[in-house]
């Protein structure tokens, strides 16, 4: 039975590689929705979808993680899988339901939010609240607060130039 599954994973993740690669070649099925012919949408193969619900997100993580509580800690499982979202919103929800199914505490670490005083008057200093600086999410910086749990994994993601000379 085990051998069966397998076999099933890997013809998906075939299926899978072949539709990604007609993407990456322009020859994807697209689905138009300008008068001008241009694409707009790809069109997903019913067999690679997760119906949307409750659960949805929580089906993804799972079929993209299996048993993630035994193997959090295996570099190479953590390098064969990946989850993909449009939005860094999306991404901070997945995160979250991750660290949630992992062992041990969530320990909440806050960047420093309160002004050095400089020969500044008292107004220019409160044109800009702490509140409002703390809420300010861009993809180029941490959020003022960061959630993590003792031996869980962080992947940091660094944006290389090589023509600046930003590789290593």
């Amino acid at each position: 039975m085990a051998s069966e599954d397998s076999a099933h994973s890997h013809d998906q993740l075939r299926n899978f590689a072949e539709w990604i690669n007609l993407i990456g070649e322009g020859k994807a099925r697209y689905l138009y929705f300008t008068d001008g012919g241009e694409s707009d949408w790809i069109e997903i193969p019913e067999e690679f979808l997760i119906e949307h619900g409750d659960n949805s997100l929580m089906q993804l993580i799972n079929e993209t993680y299996p048993e993630l509580k035994k193997k959090y800690n295996d570099c190479t499982y953590l390098k064969e899988r990946a989850i993909l979202a449009p939005k860094n919103s999306d991404v901070d929800e997945i995160n979250s339901m991750i660290l949630s199914m992992l062992p041990g505490e969530i320990h909440q670490f806050c960047s420093a939010d309160t002004f050095v005083s400089w020969e500044t008057s008292d107004h220019e200093q409160n044109m800009n609240p702490p509140e409002l600086l703390n809420s300010i999410k861009v993809s180029e910086i941490p959020h003022h607060c960061l959630e993590l749990k003792k031996g869980a994994p962080v992947i940091l993601m660094r944006n290389l130039n090589q023509s600046l000379g930003l590789c290593f």
